[in-house]
């Protein structure tokens, strides 16, 4: 009797010992998550020009060059782990999107107003 609660005490502890073990190996994967999408943003915050983009939204490459995929820095994703760098990828190429969007559609809206501005000028010199 006294043999098997003490196997049983034993496999609870086994039990107990590697659910702790999965999650402390979740918890530094999310860590290393959570550190990637931080220097991707800022990453990507320092590598979009938002003057240009302005530009480019006002004209046609706006459209063309929003539809294109950032590539992230390859120097940033050096000796990183799989997750890591997919992390990293999806938040640098995310942020880049929005930010270039939202530079952009300033330029696109003047660009479609002084176009209308124009139209209605010549429509009313006829």
């Amino acid at each position: 009797m006294k043999i098997g609660s003490t196997f049983h005490i034993l496999v609870l502890f086994i039990a107990l010992l590697g659910f702790s073990m999965s999650s402390v190996l979740f918890a530094q994967q999310n860590t290393e998550r959570v550190e990637a999408i931080i220097a991707a943003e800022q990453d990507a915050t320092a590598s979009v020009n938002q003057g240009n983009w302005w530009v480019y939204g006002s004209c046609l490459i706006g459209v063309i060059a929003a539809d294109k995929t950032p590539q992230p820095p390859a120097a940033r994703l050096v000796g990183k782990s799989p997750e890591y760098v997919e992390a990293y990828t999806q938040a640098y190429e995310k942020k880049v999107q929005n930010l270039q969007r939202s530079a952009a559609t300033p330029g696109r809206l003047t660009t479609v107003f002084s176009a209308g501005i124009l139209a209605m000028i010549l429509s009313s010199l006829d």
